[in-house]
This record gives structure tokens, C-alpha cells and sequence, in this order.
């Protein structure tokens, strides 16, 4: 009986992988994340600075260094997510291309974690209880709050550079605007003095 439960406890803490991906233009970054029969893959991103924040995502199964399929693909997209089902024990290909742009760099998060078949290692032990039903369940619940506060971490991130590069566009333009006013009226003094000059003749 404990044992189940401490293993079923176990399962909550699934491996998740982070990164922030700087990708030069006309270039492409690939990474190579393993996958075992059973699990189930999570995959999500989103572009947070450079250009029109567009890229090109490529998800490719590989066996022995071949491509089996390609699994998910997209072109000129800022975020997204998906999850598919491991039927081998492959490897897979996330490949980042900024092939688009000639100029900017393009910064992105992803997140990719693995959902072992937790079902199925409950089912192998001999004792079932109500409890392991319930962390299974907090397990997803648990999962799905840590993606959308990634999520969100990445959003504020986002927003934050938009005010910054706003607040700093509108106190350019407001010094541009006061010293353009400031020779519109030294201007001004100048053609007005003109017109009041008396011109004496010698």
C-alpha cells in the first residue's frame, strides 16, 4: 500500500525542460529530445523579441538517425503548443529556423516535458487505492499550472519590453516636439522684429 503510493507521489515530479533560444537570421537551431514508448510529449513556445516575432518550427521523429515523420510543423507563427503520443523509443528534432529575416535576431521560449504512462504503472502493482486516482489527476493539474505560469512569465516578459519601447518613443518624440516648437517660435520672434525696424536714411 505505501509503496504504491510513494510511487505514485514520484510520478508528479516529471522531467520538464526549459531553454531561451537566441536564433540568428538566416540560420536554424535544432535540438534533439529523447522519447520512450509510452510517454507522452508536451511541447510549447513563443517568441518574446526580434522582428515580427516569427519563426519556423519543425518537430521530426528520428530512429537511428533517420526521420521517421515529421510530427509538428508550422511557418512564420509567434507561439504555440502541442503533445503527441511516443509509440517507439525515438528521438525527436525541434528545429528553430529564422531563415525569413536577414537582419534580426529572434529570441524564444520553449518548454518540452514528458508525461510517463502513469496508468499503466498503476495498474502493474498490486495494490490500488482511491489515492493513487487522485495524484494522478494532480499530476496533470500540477503540469498544466507550471505551463501556464511559463506562460504567463513569458507574456509579462513581452509586455514589459513593449511598454519600455514605448515610454521611450514617446519621450523622444516629446523632445523632438519641444525643440521643434522652440524654433518655431524663435522664428517667429525674428520675422515679427523685422517688421517692427525703422529704416533710417542717411
Amino acid at each position: 500500500m505505501m509503496s504504491t503510493r510513494v510511487q505514485a507521489m514520484l510520478l508528479l515530479f516529471q522531467v520538464a525542460t526549459a531553454f531561451v533560444v537566441d536564433v540568428p537570421p538566416r540560420t536554424e537551431e535544432c535540438y534533439i529530445e529523447k522519447g520512450s514508448l509510452g510517454e507522452e510529449m508536451h511541447f510549447s513556445y513563443e517568441v518574446f523579441q526580434g522582428g515580427f516575432l516569427d519563426v519556423d518550427i519543425t518537430v521530426k521523429s528520428l530512429k537511428k538517425g533517420k526521420v521517421q515523420e515529421t510530427v509538428f510543423e508550422k511557418s512564420r507563427t509567434t507561439n504555440g503548443k502541442t503533445s503527441w503520443e511516443v509509440l517507439d523509443d525515438l528521438e525527436y528534432e525541434l528545429c528553430f529556423s529564422n531563415q525569413i529575416s536577414t537582419l534580426a535576431h529572434k529570441k524564444l521560449f520553449f518548454a518540452i516535458h514528458k508525461d510517463t504512462d502513469v496508468h499503466k504503472a498503476l495498474a502493474d502493482s498490486k495494490s490500488v487505492d482511491p489515492l493513487n486516482g487522485l495524484a494522478t489527476d494532480l499530476e496533470e493539474k500540477v503540469q498544466q499550472a507550471k505551463d501556464q505560469l511559463q506562460y504567463m512569465a513569458i507574456r509579462e516578459n513581452r509586455h514589459q519590453q513593449t511598454n519600455h519601447n514605448t515610454n521611450v518613443r514617446v519621450t523622444v518624440w516629446s523632445i523632438i516636439e519641444v525643440c521643434t516648437v522652440a524654433c518655431v517660435c524663435l522664428l517667429q520672434v525674428c520675422i515679427l522684429k523685422q517688421f517692427f525696424e525703422v529704416k533710417q536714411r542717411i
